[in-house]
């Protein structure tokens, strides 16, 4: 049976429309990955793409005139409001994500809408709620080994966690962390050592490999990305990671990844950490499965493990934070006496220890919220659930005020309740915004005198047509006349048939009804076209 879908190869850019060649364009930016292109309040995806992902999420497949008359051009869509969720669905399937948005109005566009490609979504730079574990990272990752050395970068984009080491690819260190953290994703250079790559496919075969250009893993590029990403005029302050080539070669290329897939937003990372598996207790990868620290042997489930056990924390950092330590069991004995200390301090103080659950009880995740908000993928929800964690920061240092280990003491004194920024939240957003932000009704009133103007506007719509209707039936006379609005011909002043002859000279006819005549008057005119285009316009402001 003869193919009856226009395939992306068979498109010619030069005969095709504005549109198209619009999709093209958008389409040779996001090579493998799969493109969801803006179309109003749908995201449409086209020919080959639109056939992958109508059989991946099992979405009806449609079709439209394509330059053959004989083939069709393909594809599918989803709802912009429900696209995490599907986005979601995709990334679990080993599949990456590319979306072009809208980048205008298309009421005020003249021409085709403007687009632009804004984010690339793969499994190592996923900030969607949906796809992500509450109590563990979600660590890209980036390796170069060459001969016996090695080196690697482990960033979690949705906390902004750096971490970096160095160490011989042939004496297993390296196999043991990638186990412990875990990465959902790892960039290895193109023509890099094939051996390695194979056997990290072999030993984790859930890890994406991107496979990137050898010019993203070279130093020069790593310093100048380093600087501009951090703001740093020099890298000393980076400490051993400095002097390690290539584990500063690999935060490069996570670097230059996340610059690629999330555009203009790049998210808040921290310093990149360089540490050394040394100075934790050495748990290869038989003994962390053997011992079912996080997981346990046969079902994979945190249900059973030391985790599983050990795990009263109240939030998703504190589990997150967990399941670091028992990974990385200390070394040194100043480390070990300090924590035990701490653990002595809460252990002993039952009413601050209880006090303490109760205040971090329900705290959103600011850590992850934050990752969010900075890469332009929160929402106004997200933001307020920001405010109301930092509103509960006063109290967590009201309960721990009395620690008496030095290391919740210096903890104390490092919390910063950020109350200015708590209460510009607060004063900013309404207590239950929409979970989209042009659905309007985010910001409260009394914030912005524009937008306050604007509601004033609006909701004095019902008043000021009372009002008007009694000036037109003094000024005309007709003690019947009606001002009125319906959604097909806007507002009109209604007279009726007997008494139309008496409409002023400025009265124009809008349209005639069998028992009434119905007109506009400039003023009114004016004034519909202030309160129809209001809350487009507040929209815009929020």
């Amino acid at each position: 049976m003869t193919d009856k879908w226009l395939h992306i190869s068979d498109i010619s850019p030069h005969h095709t429309t504005p549109m198209m060649r619009q999709l093209l364009q958008a389409k040779s930016e996001c090579g493998d990955s799969l493109l969801f292109f803006r179309m109003g309040d749908f995201y449409e995806v086209f020919l080959d793409d639109a056939l992958e992902v109508a059989g991946l999420l099992n979405l009806a497949l449609t079709s439209r005139d394509g330059t053959d008359k004989e083939k069709r051009v393909p594809m599918c869509g989803v709802p912009v409001r429900a696209v995490d969720g599907y986005i979601a669905k995709l990334v679990r399937m080993g599949r990456s994500v590319t979306i072009c948005e809208q980048m205008e109005d298309p009421r005020e566009a003249k021409g085709i809408v403007k687009r632009q490609v804004v984010r690339t979504v793969t499994p190592g730079t996923v900030t969607e709620p949906e796809l992500l574990e509450n109590g563990r990272n979600n660590y890209l990752a980036a390796f170069l080994v060459s001969g016996d050395s090695g080196g690697a970068a482990f960033v979690d984009m949705t906390t902004g966690e750096f971490l970096t080491l160095s160490c011989s690819s042939n004496n297993g260190m390296l196999w043991d962390e990638i186990s412990r953290l875990s990465p959902v994703e790892a960039l290895v250079m193109d023509k890099g050592d094939s051996v390695f790559a194979a056997s990290l496919k072999k030993r984790f075969p859930d890890l994406v490999l991107t496979i990137r250009p050898e010019e993203d893993f070279s130093r020069d590029l790593a310093c100048d990305l380093i600087l501009d990403t951090f703001k740093l005029s020099t890298l000393k302050g980076l400490g051993a990671l400095e002097e390690s080539e290539m584990a500063l070669s690999c935060v490069g290329a996570t670097l230059a990844y996340i610059r690629e897939t999330q555009r203009d937003a790049v998210p808040h990372l921290a310093l990149p950490r360089h540490y050394q598996p040394s100075a934790y207790v050495a748990l290869d990868m038989n003994t962390q499965r053997n011992l079912e620290l996080v997981a346990t042997m046969g079902d994979k489930s945190k249900r059973g493990s030391l985790l599983g056990v050990l795990d009263k924390t109240q939030t998703g950092m504190g589990e997150r934070k967990l399941r670091q330590w028992i990974l990385h069991p200390l070394v040194g004995p100043d480390n070990i006496t300090a924590r035990l200390d701490a653990v002595t301090d809460l252990f002993e103080d039952v009413s601050m220890r209880l006090a303490l659950r109760e205040r971090l009880k329900g705290m959103p995740d600011i850590e992850r919220l934050q990752g969010r908000i900075t890469v332009n993928t929160g929402n106004a929800r997200e933001v307020k659930a920001l405010g109301t964690a930092l509103g509960q920061i006063p109290g967590i240092r009201a309960a721990i005020a009395e620690v008496q280990s030095t290391l919740l003491k210096t903890v104390l004194q490092q919390i910063d309740p950020l109350e200015d920024i708590a209460a510009e939240i607060d004063k900013a957003l309404m207590e239950e915004p929409p979970a989209t932000l042009n659905e309007g009704n985010l910001i409260r009133d009394g914030y912005d005198l524009s937008l306050d103007h604007l509601r004033d506007l609006v909701r004095g719509g019902v008043n000021w047509i009372a009002a008007l209707q009694q000036e037109e039936r003094n000024r005309t006379g007709i003690a019947k006349l009606k001002v009125g609005y319906n959604r097909v011909f806007g507002y009109y002043i209604e007279i009726s048939r007997g008494q139309a002859h008496l409409a002023p000279a400025d009265y124009e006819r809008k349209q005639t009804l069998a028992n009434a005549e119905r007109f506009i008057t400039p003023a009114l005119k004016q004034r519909e076209e202030e309160i129809l285009n209001a809350r487009e316009k507040m929209e815009s402001i929020e």
